[in-house]
């Protein structure tokens, strides 16, 4: 009996670290993934920034028709805008908009990318106009003497089920699932949707 009850507690024992092991693997995966679903977006992002020193001069209308030829953006963008150094949005992926209708100079992405001079991944929010949480993504556009042309600004709505594209329904056991929280501790991605940004 106590032959059998020691080999029976090395067997569970052996048995949890090897789920545990498997549950860290399939996390780290699912972490790696996440990761490259923000660097492609990254990518996309400033290859476009690239293709800016093209774009016409901010001329009313031209850099709408321009940024319009970009429509494949909403596979991995719920919205690109082009910001002014003011703050304005000049040109918008989702339909041109009055300019000085929609300024956002006082948002951390567009503050703190002036200040790093380079593109962020800001901090999740609550877009003030359409209410949706979002994360932005920032890439600028330089003139050739070294100043701020313009600042692309790419939207992901963290409600949207593109954007972790299938890694809602991993399971974890009967009853574990997956979240994600920000290095300040605010979810990310949760099954509750209406916990995100809390």
């Amino acid at each position: 009996f106590a032959i059998a009850a020691i080999a029976l507690h090395q067997v569970r024992q052996q048995l949890e670290k090897s789920i545990t092991e498997d549950l860290f693997q399939r996390l780290s995966a699912i972490s790696d993934a996440v990761d490259l679903k923000f660097q492609s977006r990254r990518t996309l992002l400033k290859t476009l920034s690239d293709s800016f020193e093209s774009a016409p001069p901010g001329v009313p209308g031209q850099l709408q028709q321009y940024i319009e030829k970009f429509q494949s953006l909403r596979d991995l963008f719920d919205n690109v805008s082009v910001i002014d150094p003011d703050g304005n949005v000049v040109a918008n992926l989702n339909g041109a908009v009055a300019f000085g209708s929609i300024n956002v100079a006082d948002r951390e992405y567009f503050t703190e990318s002036l200040r790093l001079s380079k593109g962020i991944i800001s901090q999740p929010y609550k877009n003030r106009y359409s209410g949706l949480p979002q994360v932005t993504m920032t890439e600028p556009v330089w003139n050739k003497d070294g100043s701020l042309r313009y600042l692309l600004y790419g939207a992901i709505n963290l409600k949207d089920q593109r954007f972790l594209d299938g890694l809602q329904g991993v399971k974890f056991g009967n009853t574990g699932y997956l979240f994600i929280l920000n290095t300040r501790g605010i979810i990310i991605e949760l099954p509750d949707k209406s916990r995100i940004l809390q």
